[in-house]
């Protein structure tokens, strides 16, 4: 089991060293040391850690207990050390008991559970009679409030499972439970895990999927098609979406410059033989599907951003009766959720806007079923719990009915060290032991549950993220989701009667404020207010930046305080300009160099300093 952190550490030495903290229980950034061979020193007694329950997410009502059993291989008095540590490295628990052992002898140590809501590493350390250390193992559990959630199948939230590939395998009774909890409603499912299995964790199949028939004829693909659908629909009779197309390219489709009011090329010979022929197939397929499905949505696209195959799709003309809604299936790994390029997160915006500009303005966005997977090797653990929560709550506004998040847990194989491998809400199988991101999702899907996106709450800052919910049956309640993209900012939410309202971090740990306003610490991860009165109004204040804070000693080069020793570029820069007009234009977003004033300021904390303003 790979050593947790509690803090943000980062596994590669790419990224400051500032962010790789050295905890009690951290790693610490790469050294120059190369270790050529290592002598094992076989321990006199064995350390087995387990919790008492099959999963480490636990409700109080379990009363979950973690096990260490120490076996002696040697006679002796051994002692078990125990921590917990949350997710900001505070340790909340620190404890230890010793045991006297014949060899062969065993005795279990048994540590009960009883913490606040939210994410804890563990470690439990295995010590001789001289306070040396034998075993040193780590882990992690999450410790939830009872599950209120409302929200059946018509919850967009699930994820994807490797089931057999890559080291895991099917064992409902532990891995359903898992799902149930974060309250997950969707996850690709064998065909031995039919509905009336797995609806007892909540849990059904995410959609049909593609059909990659290769029959020669339209009528025999068709055929194909038309029983997968039945397989797939007997087995889970709550599916109701279907993909057209999955990871099908675009066959050569020309890149939607419509979005800037360029006509596209035209297609070449193969490109329009291609397209002839999936334009046949998908019209008889809507047809069929209308007729004989009518309860399946068809969401096209699922390919990428998506934009190519979209576009193409619908400058082709058609028929909007067959499309319930267009699919981005862009994985997004270290990209921000809020940048603006066509290859994260905000690629929907781009196909939404494809779609607008070719004359189909109403269409619904969605995501495909393998959508999201945040790098927790590249990113940290905290960011990736961070960023997985605001892909969510983008989803959300977006109004997306599949929100795919990760995987249930890491492949256990090579595969782990890939661009997809190690996206989970949980460590490896058999282990299964659970990150910051499975609490932060399970915060999430039971806070948020089955609220309808109101509004993005304005907040005077375009990098202040307010977004407002109602569940009107549920909480009778108003549920704002704020957070921003990077460091701190001070927030002030005016509500303009006095009242108690409930505040939860990403983590799910729990207070009361009481009052007509309250102020908050947003930061980079979700926090989220239950209110009985809706805001009426959200104001930004300072920021600051302890991520980015400079070195003790700095030497300072130029104090950037007057305008005598900085200006702006005359020149346009070739490298940077990116429009219809140049090299690189199927890149979004365009960027073109702006209209720009360098001036100097009085600035209320940094004194002096040079401010730059885009006119």
């Amino acid at each position: 089991n790979r050593t947790y952190s509690p803090t943000n550490h980062v596994s590669v030495n790419m990224f400051d060293p500032a962010t790789h903290r050295d905890t009690v229980y951290g790693v610490s950034p790469r050294s120059a040391a190369h270790v050529f061979a290592i002598a094992l020193e076989k321990s006199p007694a064995t350390l087995d850690v387990r919790a008492n329950l099959d999963f480490q997410v636990f409700y109080k009502s379990d009363n979950p207990a973690w096990l260490a059993k120490v076996q002696a291989r040697e006679a002796g008095e051994y002692t078990v050390r125990w921590d917990f540590a949350d997710v900001d490295g505070k340790i909340v628990e620190s404890s230890k008991k010793t045991v006297t052992l014949a060899a062969g002898k065993e005795e279990t140590v048994t540590v009960p559970v009883d913490t606040e809501n939210g994410w804890f590493a563990t470690r439990f350390q295995l010590l001789d009679n001289k306070g040396g250390v034998l075993l040193d193992h780590r882990g992690s559990f999450v410790f939830l409030p009872p599950d209120t959630r409302k929200a059946g199948f018509e919850s967009p939230f699930g994820t994807w499972l490797f089931w057999s590939a890559h080291g895991g395998d099917y064992v409902i009774e532990r891995q359903g439970p898992l799902l149930q909890r974060a309250g997950l409603r969707h996850a690709t499912l064998p065909d031995t895990w039919p509905e009336s299995i797995s609806s007892k964790y909540g849990l059904t199949a995410w959609a049909v999927p593609w059909s990659r028939s290769r029959k020669p004829t339209l009528a025999e693909k068709l055929a194909d098609h038309e029983a997968l659908i039945e397989k797939y629909t007997t087995l889970w009779p709550s599916v109701d979406k279907m993909l057209i197309w999955h990871e099908s390219g675009s066959a050569d489709a020309a890149f939607p410059s419509e979005m800037w009011g360029q006509a596209p090329p035209p297609p070449t010979e193969k490109a329009a033989a291609a397209w002839k022929e999936r334009m046949e197939y998908v019209t008889a397929l809507g047809e069929m599907v209308r007729k004989k499905y009518p309860k399946l949505k068809m969401q096209y696209g699922n390919d990428g951003n998506s934009l190519g195959i979209v576009a193409e799709l619908l400058r082709r003309k058609f028929p909007r009766q067959y499309i319930d809604t267009i699919a981005s299936e862009n994985v997004g790994q270290t990209i921000i959720p809020e940048k603006p390029t066509q290859d994260g997160l905000q690629a929907t915006w781009y196909i939404r806007e494809t779609a607008r500009k070719l004359g189909y303005p109403d269409i619904p966005v969605t995501a495909a079923y393998e959508w999201m997977n945040r790098r927790d090797k590249t990113l940290g653990l905290k960011t990736q719990a961070d960023w997985y929560m605001r892909d969510a709550l983008h989803g959300l506004a977006y109004g997306f009915d599949t929100i795919a998040l990760g995987t249930l847990y890491d492949a256990g194989t090579g595969y782990y060290y890939s661009t997809w491998g190690d996206g989970g809400l949980t460590e490896r199988y058999p282990y299964m032991q659970p990150k910051p991101a499975y609490a932060a999702l399970a915060t999430l899907t039971r806070v948020v549950d089955s609220a309808k996106f109101q509004r993005a709450v304005p907040t005077g800052s375009t990098a202040l993220y307010a977004m407002e919910f109602q569940h009107a049956d549920k909480w009778k309640k108003w549920i704002y989701a704020l957070w921003t993209p990077r460091g701190h900012r001070t927030t002030t939410l005016n509500f303009g009667a006095a009242g108690s309202r409930t505040v939860i971090d990403t983590y799910g740990r729990q207070t009361t404020q009481n009052g007509a306003t309250m102020e908050l610490d947003i930061s980079t991860g979700a926090k989220y207010v239950i209110s009985e009165t809706p805001v009426t109004s959200i104001t930004g204040g300072r920021s600051w930046f302890p991520e980015d804070a400079p070195p003790a000693a700095p030497i300072v080069v130029d104090a950037m305080d007057s305008v005598e020793n900085w200006s702006i570029a005359p020149d346009v820069d070739t490298r940077l300009e990116r429009t219809g007009d140049t090299r690189g234009k199927e890149m979004m977003p365009h960027r073109t160099r702006g209209n720009f004033e360098l001036r100097e300021v009085t600035d209320a904390e940094k004194g002096k300093s040079l401010e730059l303003e885009l006119k």
